[in-house]
């Protein structure tokens, strides 16, 4: 997993300056979360902002090395997180949940897919500013595992090159 975690950044990092900048419909997304949440089969995580705060000054007192430092900064930059996996809903909520979920990425930026060790496609959505050095609202959507993550927040992609160096 970690492996395929660094070659999403690397390929976010390197892509990065050929994107344009139709960003992600943080509401719209947001609103699909929220219209399932609480369904059979369906499980929701959202880490807002105070609680972000909370993990990163955790996350400093346990920094030991450059590299931890590093991933605590980037961590900083995260404003909140939402996770929603719908593998254990029924088939017939689990297309109707991916195809409002499809509906709501549908103008925002791919930045890539990729095929996990388990075959299934992992779709990356987010968009840089016009000079390719700030990376922003990444979302992570895998419908073949039903499971979608948003991660709002603003990275400089040179950050997210050098934690990259130092992971490798």
């Amino acid at each position: 997993m970690r492996k395929v975690l660094i070659f999403i950044t690397l390929a976010l990092f390197v892509a990065s300056p050929c994107l344009s900048a139709r960003s992600v419909r943080k509401a719209a997304v947001q609103s699909v979360i929220t219209q399932y949440k609480g369904q059979d089969g369906v499980e929701v995580v959202s880490i807002g902002p105070l609680m972000m705060k909370v993990l990163v000054s955790a996350a400093k007192n346990e920094a030991k090395t450059q590299e931890d430092r590093e991933a605590v900064d980037l961590l900083r930059e995260i404003r909140k997180m939402l996770a929603m996996n719908y593998n254990e809903a029924s088939e017939d909520l689990r297309a109707q949940i991916s195809r409002d979920l499809a509906s709501a990425l549908r103008n925002a930026d791919k930045l890539m897919e990729a095929k996990g060790d388990n075959g299934e496609m992992m779709q990356v959505y987010g968009s840089t500013d016009r000079d390719g050095q700030i990376l922003k609202d990444v979302v992570l959507f895998a419908p073949e595992s039903a499971t979608i993550l948003c991660i709002f927040g603003t990275f400089a992609i040179d950050q997210l090159g050098r934690l990259i160096e130092v992971a490798e």
